[in-house]
Protein backbone atom coordinates (compact mmCIF):
# COMPACT_ATOMS: atom_id res chain seq x y z
CA UNK A 1 0.00 0.00 0.00
CA UNK A 2 1.38 3.36 -1.01
CA UNK A 3 -0.19 6.65 -0.02
CA UNK A 4 0.83 9.91 -1.64
CA UNK A 5 -0.69 13.27 -0.79
CA UNK A 6 -0.45 16.04 -3.31
CA UNK A 7 -2.41 19.03 -4.41
CA UNK A 8 -2.98 21.02 -7.52
CA UNK A 9 -4.77 24.22 -8.39
CA UNK A 10 -7.33 22.67 -10.68
CA UNK A 11 -9.23 20.16 -8.60
CA UNK A 12 -12.44 20.30 -6.59
CA UNK A 13 -12.38 22.42 -3.43
CA UNK A 14 -12.26 20.09 -0.43
CA UNK A 15 -11.59 22.83 2.15
CA UNK A 16 -14.83 24.70 1.60
CA UNK A 17 -13.35 28.18 1.47
CA UNK A 18 -12.33 29.70 -1.81
CA UNK A 19 -10.60 33.07 -1.98
CA UNK A 20 -12.42 35.09 -4.61
CA UNK A 21 -10.93 38.56 -5.13
CA UNK A 22 -9.93 38.83 -1.47
CA UNK A 23 -13.19 37.49 -0.05
CA UNK A 24 -13.65 33.99 1.28
CA UNK A 25 -16.63 32.24 -0.21
CA UNK A 26 -18.08 28.98 1.13
CA UNK A 27 -17.85 26.49 -1.72
CA UNK A 28 -17.73 23.06 -0.10
CA UNK A 29 -19.56 20.37 -2.04
CA UNK A 30 -20.08 17.27 0.17
CA UNK A 31 -20.78 15.19 -2.95
CA UNK A 32 -17.06 15.37 -3.84
CA UNK A 33 -16.21 13.53 -0.61
CA UNK A 34 -18.71 10.79 -1.46
CA UNK A 35 -17.21 10.43 -4.95
CA UNK A 36 -13.63 10.40 -3.64
CA UNK A 37 -14.45 7.87 -0.89
CA UNK A 38 -16.18 5.58 -3.40
CA UNK A 39 -13.24 5.77 -5.84
CA UNK A 40 -10.72 4.96 -3.07
CA UNK A 41 -12.73 1.94 -1.93
CA UNK A 42 -13.26 0.68 -5.50
CA UNK A 43 -9.57 1.09 -6.35
CA UNK A 44 -8.57 -0.91 -3.23
CA UNK A 45 -11.01 -3.70 -4.17
CA UNK A 46 -9.75 -3.74 -7.75
CA UNK A 47 -6.09 -3.76 -6.63
CA UNK A 48 -6.67 -6.75 -4.33
CA UNK A 49 -8.60 -8.59 -7.06
CA UNK A 50 -5.91 -7.94 -9.71
CA UNK A 51 -2.84 -8.50 -7.52
CA UNK A 52 0.01 -10.36 -9.23
CA UNK A 53 3.54 -11.36 -8.28
CA UNK A 54 5.91 -8.64 -9.44
CA UNK A 55 9.51 -7.47 -9.49
CA UNK A 56 10.55 -3.86 -8.96
CA UNK A 57 13.38 -1.83 -10.41
CA UNK A 58 14.39 1.73 -9.55
CA UNK A 59 16.11 4.32 -11.71
CA UNK A 60 17.03 7.99 -11.31
CA UNK A 61 17.70 10.18 -14.33
CA UNK A 62 18.53 13.86 -14.64
CA UNK A 63 15.96 15.83 -16.65
CA UNK A 64 17.04 16.79 -20.16
CA UNK A 65 16.17 20.42 -19.42
CA UNK A 66 15.32 22.53 -16.41
CA UNK A 67 11.74 21.46 -15.67
CA UNK A 68 11.28 23.41 -12.44
CA UNK A 69 11.95 26.82 -10.95
CA UNK A 70 12.01 27.95 -7.31
CA UNK A 71 9.24 30.56 -7.15
CA UNK A 72 10.89 32.46 -4.28
CA UNK A 73 14.44 32.31 -5.68
CA UNK A 74 14.01 31.79 -9.45
CA UNK A 75 17.73 32.06 -10.25
CA UNK A 76 18.73 29.39 -7.70
CA UNK A 77 19.85 26.23 -9.50
CA UNK A 78 17.80 23.09 -8.88
CA UNK A 79 19.15 19.60 -9.50
CA UNK A 80 16.20 17.31 -8.85
CA UNK A 81 16.31 13.96 -10.60
CA UNK A 82 13.34 12.13 -12.11
CA UNK A 83 12.72 8.91 -10.21
CA UNK A 84 11.07 5.86 -11.71
CA UNK A 85 9.90 2.54 -10.30
CA UNK A 86 9.49 -0.17 -12.93
CA UNK A 87 7.05 -2.96 -12.14
CA UNK A 88 7.47 -6.21 -14.09
CA UNK A 89 5.87 -9.61 -13.95
CA UNK A 90 8.05 -12.67 -13.15
CA UNK A 91 8.90 -12.96 -16.90
CA UNK A 92 10.24 -9.37 -16.94
CA UNK A 93 7.28 -8.06 -18.97
CA UNK A 94 6.50 -4.47 -18.02
CA UNK A 95 3.32 -4.04 -15.97
CA UNK A 96 3.67 -0.43 -14.89
CA UNK A 97 5.79 2.62 -14.19
CA UNK A 98 5.64 4.96 -11.22
CA UNK A 99 7.17 8.39 -11.85
CA UNK A 100 8.26 10.75 -9.07
CA UNK A 101 9.45 14.34 -9.25
CA UNK A 102 9.57 17.36 -6.95
CA UNK A 103 7.19 19.87 -8.55
CA UNK A 104 3.91 21.56 -7.63
CA UNK A 105 0.82 20.78 -9.68
CA UNK A 106 0.38 24.50 -10.28
CA UNK A 107 0.76 24.98 -13.99
CA UNK A 108 -2.52 26.87 -14.10
CA UNK A 109 -2.78 30.13 -12.15
CA UNK A 110 -4.92 30.77 -9.09
CA UNK A 111 -7.82 32.16 -11.15
CA UNK A 112 -8.28 28.85 -12.93
CA UNK A 113 -11.67 27.23 -12.36
CA UNK A 114 -11.12 24.19 -14.62
CA UNK A 115 -10.79 20.67 -13.24
CA UNK A 116 -7.64 19.21 -14.70
CA UNK A 117 -5.04 16.52 -14.04
CA UNK A 118 -2.46 19.26 -14.73
CA UNK A 119 1.02 18.10 -15.79
CA UNK A 120 0.79 14.74 -13.90
CA UNK A 121 -2.04 13.79 -16.25
CA UNK A 122 0.08 14.62 -19.28
CA UNK A 123 3.01 12.66 -17.84
CA UNK A 124 0.83 9.61 -17.20
CA UNK A 125 -0.69 9.72 -20.68
CA UNK A 126 2.77 10.05 -22.25
CA UNK A 127 4.14 7.06 -20.31
CA UNK A 128 1.09 4.94 -21.14
CA UNK A 129 1.42 5.90 -24.82
CA UNK A 130 5.13 4.98 -24.86
CA UNK A 131 4.50 1.73 -22.93
CA UNK A 132 0.99 0.75 -24.11
CA UNK A 133 0.57 -2.53 -22.23
CA UNK A 134 1.30 -1.00 -18.84
CA UNK A 135 -0.13 1.49 -16.39
CA UNK A 136 1.53 4.69 -15.23
CA UNK A 137 1.28 6.56 -11.98
CA UNK A 138 2.71 9.85 -10.68
CA UNK A 139 3.79 10.53 -7.11
CA UNK A 140 4.87 13.99 -6.05
CA UNK A 141 8.21 14.66 -4.36
CA UNK A 142 9.07 17.44 -1.89
CA UNK A 143 7.93 20.53 -3.75
CA UNK A 144 7.67 23.52 -1.43
CA UNK A 145 8.15 26.60 -3.64
CA UNK A 146 9.04 24.43 -6.67
CA UNK A 147 6.88 25.30 -9.70
CA UNK A 148 6.82 24.09 -13.30
CA UNK A 149 9.22 26.00 -15.53
CA UNK A 150 6.96 27.46 -18.19
CA UNK A 151 9.24 30.32 -19.07
CA UNK A 152 9.97 30.88 -22.74
CA UNK A 153 13.06 28.86 -23.63
CA UNK A 154 14.61 31.68 -25.67
CA UNK A 155 14.68 34.25 -22.82
CA UNK A 156 17.45 34.07 -20.16
CA UNK A 157 16.08 33.79 -16.61
CA UNK A 158 17.73 37.08 -15.67
CA UNK A 159 15.46 38.91 -18.15
CA UNK A 160 12.14 37.34 -17.16
CA UNK A 161 9.54 39.33 -15.22
CA UNK A 162 8.84 36.78 -12.48
CA UNK A 163 5.94 38.79 -11.02
CA UNK A 164 4.18 38.59 -14.38
CA UNK A 165 4.72 34.83 -14.44
CA UNK A 166 3.64 34.03 -10.90
CA UNK A 167 0.80 36.53 -10.54
CA UNK A 168 -0.15 37.41 -14.10
CA UNK A 169 -1.89 35.83 -17.02
CA UNK A 170 1.15 33.93 -18.34
CA UNK A 171 0.20 30.58 -16.83
CA UNK A 172 -1.86 28.97 -19.59
CA UNK A 173 -3.67 25.69 -19.92
CA UNK A 174 -2.00 24.86 -23.24
CA UNK A 175 1.44 25.16 -21.61
CA UNK A 176 0.66 21.84 -19.88
CA UNK A 177 1.46 20.07 -23.13
CA UNK A 178 5.14 20.88 -22.44
CA UNK A 179 5.06 17.98 -19.95
CA UNK A 180 3.70 15.49 -22.47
Amino acid sequence: IMICCLHDHSSPDTNGLTNTKGYLKYTLNPDWFKIIRKKIILSAIQAKKNALPAKLGVKQVPPLERLVVNRRHPLRPLNYKLNFIKICDPNDDLLGIIANYAIHGTTLNARNLLISAEYPGYMIRKLEKDFPKSFAMYLNGPCGDINPNLFPKDIPYEKIDFDYYFEGEYSKFNELAHYG
